[in-house]
């Protein structure tokens, strides 16, 4: 054999083997692949937590709300089952419960934002599915622990929920919601440039509320109002929130105890299943 020859047949073999050593990182990179592929796929076309009306119905605007045999959750596993509610308008209900007990998937279901798997949710006599999803919200606002501020002036931030809203009409809802005295310690008034430093949580949840209250809706939700907050700060909060909504129907859903003296009635919510209800005392009591 040929110097040659002999040095092809020492070193061919190493450089197939190189070959080969890679194949099987790339077997199992096709492998993640593929399933990374099919995730994406189902990403892509998700089942909507709620279906819109081909021919929508009018929102109501006030009447009693009811919420019959309603089985709801997120997955598999229903946080509600087979829940029964009757509120008259104007009825004050506080719903406590622990964390994970079905209080935000109610609030979800209250507000159109999740479709019941089984039972229905009436406001007024209206079905709460032959109306659109924002013309319900229009009816059943919800303030929420997680309601956003966004980075421009506090007009804007108000008008967002009603754009036709005149700036008198601003400037009441404020004070409605028990921010006058902080608007009226802003530099620029309605134009003042709104973002994280300069409004605390408690002043968060109020512009909330009057961001809900501009769209006078009938039934106003209450999803944890005073999470992060202090006691002192919470009491007041849930004061002046259901103050501000004085006349329509409200649902408190809170696991702590500031405001429930304020409503008439709480029950507790507990695996999904509201528990007995009892009247509230009242703030003198």
């Amino acid at each position: 054999m040929s110097p040659e020859l002999a040095a092809v047949a020492v070193l061919a073999p190493l450089a197939l083997g190189e070959t080969v050593l890679a194949l099987p990182a790339a077997a199992a990179a096709v492998v993640r692949g593929r399933r990374a592929r099919a995730r994406l796929a189902a990403l892509s076309r998700p089942t909507p937590p709620a279906s819109e009306p081909e021919h929508p119905a009018d929102a109501p605007r006030r009447g009693r709300l009811v919420l019959h045999d309603v089985t709801a959750g997120w997955g598999p596993a229903p946080a509600l089952r087979h829940l029964d509610l009757d509120l008259p308008a104007g009825h004050r209900l506080g719903i406590t419960g622990a964390s994970g007990s079905g209080k935000s998937t109610l609030a979800a279901v209250l507000t159109r934002l999740l479709d019941p798997a089984a039972g229905s949710i009436t406001l007024g006599g209206v079905d709460a599915a032959a109306v659109s999803g924002d013309g319900w919200r229009r009816a059943v606002a919800l303030v929420g622990e997680h309601d956003h501020v966004f980075a421009t002036t506090l007009r804007e931030n108000l008008r967002f929920a009603d754009p036709t809203a005149t700036d008198a009409d601003l400037v009441a809802v404020l004070h409605r919601v028990r921010l006058g005295d902080w608007f009226a310690g802003l530099p620029d008034g309605l134009d003042t440039w709104l973002d994280g430093g300069r409004i605390s949580g408690g002043e968060r949840r109020r512009l909330a509320a009057a961001r809900a209250l501009l769209v006078d809706p009938a039934v106003l939700v209450l999803d944890e109002p005073t999470e992060g907050l202090d006691p002192a700060t919470a009491r007041a909060l849930v004061a002046d929130l259901v103050d501000g909504a004085a006349g329509r129907t409200v649902v408190l859903l809170a696991h702590r105890g500031e405001g429930l003296d304020l409503v008439d009635e709480v029950a507790r919510l507990e695996d999904g299943v509201l528990r007995a209800r009892v009247q509230a005392k009242s703030p003198a009591a």
